[in-house]
């Protein structure tokens, strides 16, 4: 079974200028986060918690609701932790 962490990364390889998370704004304005964007994202988050926090069983997570958020969720995938978001 491919991780969810593994999926992203794999669909930046083909797909990374598609779109991943779009975020409606009051008043319409619209942010959009590609593909390429969140998995680099995820992998810098991965490659931190995998260097400065080896042994931590889970990552606290205090995020809002955007494309960041989600990266450091795929992020803690990748490095092989669990997460709890505050």
């Amino acid at each position: 079974m491919t991780s969810l962490y593994a999926h992203v990364q794999a669909l930046a390889e083909t797909r990374g200028d598609a779109p991943a998370i779009l975020h409606l704004h009051p008043g319409g304005r619209v942010d959009t986060a590609t593909v390429a964007q969140v998995a680099e994202q995820a992998r810098r988050f991965a490659a931190f918690l995998s260097r400065e926090a080896p042994d931590a069983g889970v990552i606290p997570l205090y995020i809002g609701k955007s494309a960041s958020g989600i990266a450091a969720m795929l992020g803690c995938l990748g490095a092989g932790k669990m997460f709890a978001v505050l």
